[in-house]
């Protein structure tokens, strides 16, 4: 009988065969071989074991009671349950007799026990050779074969698919293992029954090495200057490098030089994943490759191709003047030898006097000529040239010098013509405008008027007056003057305006008329002098009489009215908000350590900024401040909002007026600034029934600055009165206000306000400034910091030393209005201290009046605000400082100037990626064939929507944007050149947005830039509209196009006039003539926005709408900020500064203008006042200027 181990067995007893169950009075069950021992092997087989007794009824089990026992009805041997020890030859005897064929054979089976350990006979890299003792026990069954496990790896699991043997045999080799590898192994062996467990593990072995498998991974190859590239990798898995790290090896050459041998770099440093290959020639192509060694060789290697950043290129070569006239001049050179780069153009500038002008050209010929313009005839030049790339400017070429050909001067200004006795006349004249600059002498001719020979006569150049002596008397004659030059081809000027005089013996005396036209110069103009000068000092006596008696009668009224000093006063020591940083953190943060602090408040989904934010709300609730006055029940229909009360202990108050007993409220309240206290009033927008009273407090608190951060209604909500009058005056109370001027621009206007207080009915004047903030969101945050932190610097800086408080109100007078005066105060610690402390200022303020800074998103825009202002700086410069902040900015010492260089200002305004998502509809896949590039394509938030059409995907895409100018957030617009199937997309944008002037930059080509309007004989035809041609006017430098837009349903109809200047700004005019014939071309047609049309909506197209922003700048503020206005144009259009030198030609084109008079540093009034009174720059001979050398001048920003 075979068994399992484990199973129950019943053996029957072969001796009762024959023999009643009655009948059976002893009964024993032997076995023989059988031992409780775990070695069957070794047993006896003749060693008789007694199992089971029975005798007179009773059964005694002897051994293994545990498992075995007597089944009385069979007298059967039954085991529960058997083992492999139980394996032998069972004997029932009964009644003392036994019988052969009683014996039962029972064979117990199991797995067998454990191979023993394996041990490693020999290995390679990749194989490895094993031996291991059987298993002791095979336990009645015999080995089949083994399975070998690997564990890979000093703490490595063991596989889960193993290897079977295919016999039993006790070696067995392991491949396809891998290089360099740490490895165990144990073994199991199987026979019929199954596996025994796993022997013991050995001892861990590694693999030889091999050279490295897999090639190294390059992330990013590209240039860092024009002689050095950077390298960035990924390392090898463990698995591939298959030794140990020796080094990275990097091997570099010249693309085209083929037969040199490549240079090598090693390094050691197996965590080094980046390296900068130095000493490469610029604007060059090199083989790149990485490999990476261990003690058995090298890897595969990883080869790219990098190309060096353009250098500078070399000084142009022989520069020479080949034709010269008075006012043009032809020059010509040759390329630089070592161009280090694409040669995309040269920079020529010409030098008279103190003054330089730059003008570009995109020639990149062999042999290089242009002709210099509007000349000033018999000067001298100095020229130089120097080359540009993409990236950088060239050297200068040698100076060459050139002198204009003469002209003849401009004829002189005959000013008098006078009798004198003795038949003479006296002749008065203005020298000629060339005479500063090139010597003349003067010609008097003369002629009878009756007719006849013309005399001439010579008068010294310094001359100014002549007498003619000689005439005839009584002869009437006509006189004039020529001017002549001195040169040895004397060149004359053409004839002055003739006089005609009556010569006479004797010349009636001043006043009694002469001959003709004559009469002296007293009768002609010295008495109307004379009287003038007379009735002006009588003027001003009585001026300074009026002046004294109005002091002398209102002194006493007028001291009453100015009797309270202003509330603003400095603080004696540090308070103590200054160090109250949150949750107990140290404060202030230093401007070093500012955007590590904004960047930490920004993680995990701004928790800092929430946590920091509710600590402050936590604790001005806690304080329960009292506002009990704004609670009364007469003052409650006093405020806009019921929820917004103000403070009492930081309530302004109101003088009482007659009639009252005490003074009136206002939901206002003093609040600090930077170390000094009531620095600012924050209030509610003024309600009609408190017009009164909000002026009052203007007067009262001495105000000359109203700060207004909200539109009358928002998203169809009131939310603030119109408090001043729309034009002329109004009187609110005592208080008469007049509107004196208004001047909007694109994100705020400033108004400036004449207010007077009657008192006895004699008037006193104060100037009060408002400046209003148009596009900033009730409870949200402008779109850009940049825009509002200007805004900040000019409305506080119109706030004069002896003023009172800026009031700042919005709708609530706490969101907005809070956001603001932290910003000013932060922005004026930073300037003071070079520190910031956010959180503790906020905490302060707000137990002066509830809410300020309404919402997180504030607080955080607050944070992202003054970083800005420490990334950029204030950039906003003054034209007279504009040559030194230039020059400041190109500076190469960055241990001098660290913040503030141009390619670090071009690092700032490009730093902004649009992500997939902002660039949607741009994108889709039924908009992609309306983009010329994907590089040039609107974002969701600025691109210029069309109306859309029913069931027609995408009907309200084009590729155009919006940008903001100088007067209107959506001054602009850019586009591509339309393509052939989205011409009517393009008139279609025009009819829906009202443009009226279209101006187009594209290139000259009608293949790939065709027209996009009608001719003549075919209009151009849509849904709502059609397109009709009605005049075409080609000129020197372009054309225009005027068009008609006539309604289909009805008669309305609307002029468009389409600019062309193609090519520019490469060609054709310069900068500041295409703008003012743009601005002269829209005088008319002002309604919609500037169309402006490139090749692709891109560069060309946004520099010109950037120098018409920064042209009107200059123009009214006498200042420009380009670095604001280019990064403004990049978060609307990414991409539209492709390269450093497009911000750079901004610069260019600005310096261009004619250096402004250098005046005082104006005032605090003169700066609210030159938004409202706009300025004049100086031209000369009709074209701007710029400075003289440093030619690319400078102006200056300091870190904050």
């Amino acid at each position: 009988m075979v068994a399992r181990t484990g199973s129950n067995v019943t053996l029957p007893c072969l001796g009762l065969t024959g023999i009643a169950h009655s009948a059976v009075a002893r009964l024993t069950w032997l076995c023989y071989g059988c031992t409780e021992s775990a070695v069957v092997a070794a047993v006896d087989a003749s060693l008789e074991t007694p199992l089971v007794q029975f005798r007179d009824g009773v059964t005694t089990v002897l051994e293994r009671r545990d498992r075995i026992r007597l089944v009385p009805e069979t007298f059967a041997l039954r085991y529960e349950p058997v083992l492999v020890r139980h394996s032998g030859r069972y004997l029932c005897r009964v009644n003392g007799l036994s019988e052969d064929h009683a014996n039962i054979e029972l064979v117990v089976q199991d797995v067998p026990s454990q191979p023993g350990v394996p041990l490693i006979t020999n290995f390679t890299s990749r194989s490895v050779y094993l031996s291991w003792a059987p298993s002791s026990r095979i336990n009645n069954s015999p080995i089949q074969h083994y399975v070998i496990h690997v564990s890979k790896g000093e703490d490595g699991g063991w596989s889960d698919r193993p290897i079977l043997t295919a016999d039993n045999r006790t070696t067995f080799a392991v491949h396809n293992l891998q290089p360099f590898t740490a490895y165990s192994f144990r073994v199991t062996a199987v026979n019929g029954m199954g596996a025994s467990p796993p022997g013991e593990a050995s001892y861990h072995i590694i693999t030889l090495r091999e050279a490295p498998g897999g090639k190294p991974v390059i992330l990013a190859a590209h240039n860092t200057s024009a002689t050095s590239v950077r390298l960035r990798w990924r390392p090898l898995a463990a698995d591939q490098l298959r030794g140990e790290f020796q080094s990275y090896r990097i091997t570099y050459r010249e693309r085209n030089a083929t037969g040199d041998r490549p240079r090598e770099v090693r390094i050691p440093d197996e965590e080094t994943q980046s390296h900068t290959i130095t000493g490469l020639r610029p604007f060059t192509q090199y083989l790149v490759s990485l490999q990476v060694e261990n003690p058995a060789g090298f890897s595969p290697s990883t080869t790219v191709v990098v190309t060096t950043e353009e250098g500078v290129p070399d000084a142009p070569r022989n520069l020479t003047v080949v034709n010269v006239t008075a006012t043009t001049a032809t020059i010509a050179w040759l390329p630089p030898a070592q161009p280090a780069g694409r040669i995309e153009g040269y920079r020529i500038y010409s030098t008279l006097g103190n003054f330089t002008n730059a003008t570009w050209i995109r020639d990149t010929g062999p042999a290089l000529q242009y002709t210099l313009r509007d000349l000033k005839p018999n000067s001298t030049y100095s020229l130089a040239v120097k080359p540009f790339t993409s990236k950088h400017e060239g050297r200068y070429s040698a100076s060459a010098e050139l002198l204009t050909q003469a002209a003849p001067p401009d004829p002189p200004r005959l000013l008098h013509a006078a009798c004198e006795s003795g038949a003479a006349v006296r002749l008065w004249w203005q020298r000629p405008s060339l005479a500063e600059s090139r010597a003349v002498r003067y010609l008097v001719q003369s002629q009878p008027a009756a007719g006849g020979a013309v005399s001439e006569l010579q008068v010294p150049a310094r001359e100014e007056q002549y007498r003619l002596s000689n005439l005839t008397a009584g002869v009437t004659y006509k006189l004039w003057l020529v001017a002549e030059s001195r040169d040895t081809a004397a060149l004359r000027s053409a004839p002055s305006e003739s006089r005609l005089v009556e010569a006479r013996q004797r010349c009636p005396p001043a006043g009694g008329g002469g001959g003709g036209g004559g009469d002296s110069w007293l009768d002609g103009g010295g008495t109307t002098l004379l009287v003038g000068c007379l009735c002006a000092a009588l003027a001003l006596l009585l001026a300074i009489t009026a002046l004294l008696l109005w002091r002398r009668q209102c002194r006493s009224s007028y001291l009453y009215l100015e009797e309270w000093p202003s509330v603003r006063t400095p603080l004696d020591s540090d308070p103590a908000w200054l160090r109250d940083g949150p949750n107990g953190a140290p404060a202030p943060v230093a401007a070093s350590q500012f955007p590590l602090h904004v960047a930490a408040l920004h993680a995990d989904s701004d928790i800092g900024f929430c946590k920091e934010y509710d600590e402050i709300l936590e604790h001005t609730s806690k304080l329960g401040l009292p506002s009990e006055t704004s609670q009364v029940e007469e003052n409650k229909k006093k405020n806009r909002y019921q929820n917004i009360d103000a403070y009492d202990h930081t309530l302004v108050p109101l003088r009482p007026v007659p009639g009252q007993r005490r003074g009136d409220y206002i939901n206002a309240n003093y609040i600090d600034g930077f170390l000094v206290r009531n620095q600012y009033i924050g209030a509610q927008g003024p309600l009609p029934h408190t017009f009164h009273a909000f002026w009052r407090l203007i007067w009262e608190q001495r105000v000359q600055v109203i700060v207004m951060i909200t539109n009358l209604v928002e998203r169809s909500r009131k939310k603030c009165d119109m408090y001043w009058p729309k034009e002329g005056s109004e009187t609110y109370g005592l208080i008469q206000v007049v509107l004196l001027d208004e001047r909007e621009l694109a994100t705020y206007t400033v108004r400036k306000l004449l207010i007077r207080h009657s008192k006895k009915g004699r008037p006193v004047e104060r100037t009060v400034y408002q400046y209003h903030y148009t596009n900033w969101p009730d409870h949200g945050v402008p779109d850009h910091p940049l825009p509002i932190l200007s805004f900040v610097r000019k409305s506080a800086a119109a706030n004069g030393d002896g003023a009172g408080p800026i009031l700042v109100h919005c709708s609530a007078g706490v969101g907005r209005t809070g956001t603001y005066i932290v910003l000013d105060a932060m922005m004026n610690m930073l300037q003071q201290r070079g520190s910031v402390n956010v959180f503790g200022f906020l905490k302060h303020i707000r137990t002066q009046r509830n809410f300020l800074v309404q919402t997180e998103d504030q607080y955080v825009f607050i944070h992202d605000a003054l970083l800005e202002a420490l990334d950029s700086g204030d950039t906003e410069v003054r034209a007279e400082r504009l040559p030194e902040y230039l020059e400041r900015l190109r500076s190469a010492d960055v241990s001098v100037y660290p913040c503030h260089t141009l390619d670090r200002q071009y690092q700032l305004i490009t730093q902004y990626q649009a992500d997939e998502y902002e660039l949607a509809a741009a994108l889709a896949s039924y908009n992609q064939a309306k983009n010329r590039s994907r590089q040039f394509v609107p974002s969701e938030r600025w691109r210029v929507h069309l109306s859309p059409r029913p069931g027609v995907e995408g009907s309200d895409y084009i590729n155009a944007t919006a940008l903001i100018g100088y007067e209107r957030l959506r001054e602009f617009i850019i586009t591509q050149h339309p393509l052939a199937h989205t011409v009517e997309d393009f008139w279609r944008m025009v009819w829906d947005h009202n443009v009226q002037t279209v101006v187009v930059l594209t290139p000259a080509d009608d293949e790939e830039y065709p027209p996009f309007w009608p001719t003549l004989h075919e209009d151009i035809d849509s849904e709502s509209f059609r397109v009709r041609l009605v005049e075409h006017r080609p000129s020197a430098v372009g054309y225009t196009v005027e068009l008609q837009l006539q309604s289909t349903q009805d008669d309305y109809q609307v002029s468009v006039r389409v600019l062309g200047c193609p090519g520019w700004p490469h060609v054709s005019e310069p900068a500041h003539r295409l703008i003012d014939r743009v601005q002269r071309a829209t005088l008319k047609y002002q309604d919609g926005p500037l169309l402006v049309v490139d090749r692709y909506g891109g560069t060309e197209a946004a520099t010109f709408c950037c120098l018409t922003t920064l042209s009107k700048q200059l123009r009214d503020d006498g200042a420009v900020d380009v670095y604001m206005c280019a990064k403004l144009y990049h978060m609307r259009r990414p991409g539209v500064w492709q390269t450093q030198d497009d911000y750079t030609a901004l610069y260019h084109s600005v310096e261009g203008l004619a250096r402004p008079a250098v005046s005082p540093t104006p005032s605090v009034q003169s700066e609210a006042e030159s938004l409202l009174r706009p300025g004049t720059l100086a031209r000369r001979n009709g074209s701007l200027r710029a400075p003289p050398d440093g030619r690319e001048s400078y102006l200056r920003a300091d870190c904050v």
